[in-house]
């Protein structure tokens, strides 16, 4: 039945974040089996299917072999479930990274730039009907960095930050403000009726009763939900409204260059981001430096658990009682060695203002 092969797929999963890749290798190859011999040829789940087992072997090394059954996924993606699909998707990202570790980069370059074509296809829909709540939970479940960096090209490490790192609040503020330079009151009167509901549920939010009494507490969450319902519904319906003005979103139309030319002479943005190292299995930091007028420049970092110890221990300092300027020095010196002085050495010379935008436990250094 196709439902024991998911139990087999899943344990081949389990079986493979392990490390145990024969075992892996047979459990997806059993689950195939079963697919194959219950399902059409050409059913998603068949795709799905074949999917795993390339990941499978793309976890023993055997590329080819891996390659070969991500291109079969493909082929009955395009042809089921169409060339827009987060499975189609994901094919085109599997096939890039088979095509890189057999070091055809060109083909890893253009397999990768289908999938994020995708991507910014969904992510451009998903910004047309949600809430701000629903936009980062869905921001939560991509990986966009991934190809990018492996590649390492730094032009298309900063256009995917740029696509989502802060696409959340410009699309949120996007919406406010072309509602409000509408000439339509109907939407005027949706953005004070959406800041008036936001500003309800965090008054809510933040005035948390002091009677634990079970009565007290549920009627306190119920008008919680309540309120934070109604101001997603109306946020919903601002992005619905202005989607449906027939513009392309701003947010989304911006590009590396423009965000380069508005940079004062004299500047570096420097945008950090928090990745998984595809090869090494491993979370990294790194950073974009951007500059008016010049390429961009890709700084990789240190294991992340390297910096999020040091952050964390920080932290932790200033909320004791033995927060000393003493014994905070030592922590920020090993935090700029390893997150700044790497950086350092890769700007240009002229350079004399810092704009840096931290992402991961860096946005919770003060």
């Amino acid at each position: 039945h196709p439902d024991v092969a998911t139990s087999y797929s899943f344990v081949g999963g389990l079986h493979g974040n392990e490390g145990d890749f024969d075992r892996a290798l047979e459990m997806n190859k059993k689950a195939m089996d079963i697919l194959l011999n219950n399902l059409d040829q050409e059913h998603p789940s068949v795709a799905l299917g074949y999917n795993n087992l390339g990941i499978a072997y793309l976890q023993k090394d055997e590329i080819k072999k891996a390659n070969e059954y991500f291109q079969k996924a493909l082929i009955i993606n395009l042809k089921k479930l169409g060339p827009a699909h987060r499975e189609t998707e994901t094919c085109y990202s599997n096939i890039a990274l088979a095509h890189h570790a057999l070091n055809n980069i060109s083909e890893a370059i253009a397999n990768g730039g289908k999938a994020r074509a995708i991507e910014e296809k969904r992510l451009a829909y998903m910004l047309s009907f949600t809430s701000e709540r629903e936009r980062l939970a869905y921001r939560q479940t991509q990986s966009p960095y991934v190809l990018p960096t492996l590649l390492g090209n730094a032009t298309d490490i900063a256009e995917a930050i740029l696509y989502n790192k802060g696409i959340v609040l410009s699309s949120i503020l996007e919406d406010q403000l072309v509602a409000e330079a509408s000439a339509d009151p109907r939407l005027k009167k949706l953005v004070v009726e959406r800041r008036t509901a936001s500003e309800i549920f965090t008054r809510l939010q933040l005035n948390i009763p002091r009677d634990n009494s079970p009565g007290v507490w549920k009627q306190y969450q119920a008008n919680l939900q309540a309120a934070q319902s109604k101001a997603e519904a109306l946020q919903k319906q601002l992005a619905r409204n202005v989607a449906g003005l027939g513009k392309a979103r701003k947010s989304l139309s911006l590009t590396v260059v423009e965000v380069q030319k508005s940079l004062p002479q004299g500047s570096a943005l420097l945008e950090f981001i928090r990745y998984f190292h595809h090869e090494k299995e491993e979370f990294r930091y790194g950073a974009v430096i951007l500059t008016s007028g010049a390429v961009p420049t890709w700084v990789p970092l240190t294991l992340a658990e390297n910096i999020d110890d040091l952050i964390i221990g920080y932290n932790d300092l200033l909320k004791s009682h033995e927060a000393t300027d003493v014994k905070l020095e030592p922590v920020l010196r090993d935090l700029h060695d390893k997150v700044m002085t790497p950086l350092r050495a890769k700007l240009p010379k002229e350079i004399r203002t810092l704009i840096i935008s931290p992402d991961g436990l860096l946005s919770f250094v003060s």
